[in-house]
């Protein structure tokens, strides 16, 4: 810490004096450093006319301090000088502290919004258009194999590819990595041929080894989220340079999809898990606590982006539930577009059956079904921005009749179940949900609707790492959760049931087994209109044991300047870096030729 954030912290210690009665003793406690470090401080903030320092004569007299600065005037340059010299980390760090005044913060949140956003900058001699956005919290993993966050995965994209793509204009796969994939009549064989002289981001050629590496480790991985890989697949067998066959179990007409996730992204074989290098259409120049920065794949096997670099700044202290894609000069009002997004989303409650409670017992999970009125859920915390579910697909739950619920029904179920007054933790992401309210409001509203009947509901919220952390299964007794599915919503379908950090954490080994049996039927079915069936033969189990209870699809509204371009939202509401580009000017709208 310098002299400058000695004297902030100091005066953060004693707002609103000027002028103050201490001793050296106490100067030393505030400042964390001892009396002799103090005395030296108060004489170089004397050299520089910030304080005035007038020492008390004799044993037991305090002295008296003068503070000649204001705290904002100095907390806010301190701040912008950090910004102005490139220390992004320090900036963020001064903030992180949380020694400041809210109104101090604030000013300082002002002049960080100023320098995000559109900045032309000269790089060895060339023109380079950068695009800075605010994050307002830290990442949790990158690793492909791993990744569970929408954030992350829509950043995991930007750096990696997968074998093939889904097209979910046409609901087929594509070529990407491999340009040409078959199988043996069985489907139980499948053969994918790779794209030659696509290169990793470190120059080396892409090559089947590094495909066959990615599943192994997909399947052995400590930290996968896809070890059940393993269930259906034999053998990988590398058959030259740029070809690589998948032998399976079994028949299995679904496979390709699932080479199309996220999860699947393939990474080299020499990687290791914090090296994050792929192929993808932007590389990581930097990760750390404070800032992460994309910057263009020049050697990108399809179009190169149109932005040279994308910077994310994590801004401590701050929660915002819009994304923006904010440009310097550009007011609130006039000079935005908002899009109501509408997220391939649902939110539930999830009765946890791997700790002991009254959530066992069929008649307390029907008198949750009653408290949880997804109608009044709706009208109380925001209609514009989400609507009840019954279903994880928004268009059966469009078309579904939601039964009134009723606290009479409630208390009636209360009174024959197993319920005896304790308190259930009810855990939660401490984030925002678009513009439809924190999850910390939609718990505290299922609270109160569950106080009234008499069931003590205690709310606790956890970073949003507790999803890879198993305190989450050995401490909640509920939890409410959002999940929001990709573009090819039956490969997401199935992951949500699969992926060792979602739903499946909560499950009992009796209906983990039974959602393992059916969700097997689902990707040995050939047709979509035998998979769609069983959705609905799952969504039926899950209605009828209220395994969870379905409450809202939720909305993400968007905003950004009118003059930022090539802007398409991908299933999780983030804009495809890609394709962005700027045009500077009055704010009209170009014509995207890509």
């Amino acid at each position: 810490m310098n002299l400058v954030e000695h004297y902030i912290r100091l005066r953060s210690a004693y707002p609103g004096k000027e002028k103050m009665p201490v001793t050296v003793a106490e100067l030393a406690e505030t400042l964390c450093c001892t009396r002799r470090n103090v005395k030296h401080l108060i004489r170089k903030m004397e050299e520089r006319k910030w304080i005035l320092w007038m020492p008390g004569s004799g044993r037991g007299n305090r002295s008296v301090l003068i503070f000649q600065r204001g705290l904002e005037e100095m907390a806010v340059s301190h701040f912008t000088e950090l910004l102005e010299k490139g220390r992004v980390h320090d900036a963020m760090e001064f903030l992180r502290r949380g020694e400041l005044p809210e109104e101090v913060w604030e000013r300082c949140r002002e002049r960080l919004h100023v320098r995000l956003g559109l900045q032309v900058e000269q790089a060895d001699n060339r023109r380079r258009e950068v695009l800075k956005i605010p994050l307002y919290r830290k990442l949790t993993t990158l690793d492909p194999s791993a990744v569970s966050v929408v954030a992350e995965c829509h950043f995991v994209r930007q750096v990696y590819d997968t074998l093939v793509h889904y097209d979910a204009k046409t609901r087929l796969l594509r070529p990407h990595l491999a340009h040409a994939w078959e199988s043996d009549s069985a489907h139980a064989e499948w053969t994918f041929y790779l794209r030659k002289g696509v290169r990793f981001h470190d120059g080396r050629l892409l090559s089947a080894e590094d495909v066959r590496h990615t599943f192994r480790r997909l399947m052995e991985a400590p930290n996968s989220v896809m070890p059940w890989l393993a269930r259906y697949i034999a053998e990988i067998e590398v058959m030259d340079e740029h070809a690589i066959r998948f032998r399976l179990t079994d028949s299995l007409p679904f496979f390709p999809r699932f080479l199309g996730t996220v999860n699947t992204s393939i990474r080299p074989r020499e990687a290791s898990a914090r090296r994050h290098v792929g192929t993808g259409p932007f590389q990581i120049r930097e990760l750390s606590d404070s800032r992460v920065v994309f910057e263009a794949f020049d050697g990108y096997f399809r179009e190169r982006p149109l932005l040279d670099r994308i910077e994310l700044w994590l801004v401590p202290g701050e929660k915002k539930g819009e994304a923006r894609y904010q440009l310097p000069g550009e007011d609130e009002g006039g000079g935005e577009r908002e899009v109501l997004f509408e997220q391939f989303a649902c939110e539930m409650l999830v009765f946890n059956f791997r700790r002991p409670g009254p959530q066992h017992d069929i008649r307390f999970r029907r008198a949750m079904r009653e408290i949880c009125d997804r109608r009044r859920m709706v009208k109380e915390l925001g209609g514009n921005d989400r609507f009840p579910a019954d279903s994880m697909l928004p268009e059966k739950s469009r078309s579904a009749e939601v039964s009134p619920s009723s606290l009479d029904e409630a208390r009636s179920w209360l009174e024959g179940s197993r319920y005896a007054g304790e308190t259930l933790s009810l855990y939660y992401f401490d984030q925002s949900e678009g513009n439809c309210g924190t999850k910390a409001e939609v718990a505290d509203w299922i609270r109160r609707r569950a106080q009234a009947v008499g069931v003590r509901i205690s709310p606790v919220p956890v970073p949003i790492d507790w999803l890879y952390r198993k305190e989450l299964e050995e401490k909640a007794d509920l939890f409410l959760m959002a999940d929001v599915f990709d573009s090819d919503f039956e490969s997401s379908w199935f992951m949500f049931f699969r992926n060792t950090n979602l739903f499946r954490r909560f499950l009992d080994p009796e209906r983990l087994n039974a959602t393992l049996r059916l969700t097997d039927r689902f990707v040995r079915e050939p047709s979509g209109e035998g998979r769609r069936r069983i959705i609905d033969e799952v969504e039926g189990f899950l209605h009828r044991d209220l395994t969870m209870l379905f409450l809202c699809h939720l909305y993400k509204r968007i905003k950004y300047p009118r003059n930022l371009q090539g802007l398409t939202f991908d299933s999780f509401g983030w804009a495809d870096f890609r394709k962005l580009w700027i045009r500077p000017g009055d704010g009209k709208t170009a014509a995207d030729g890509r």
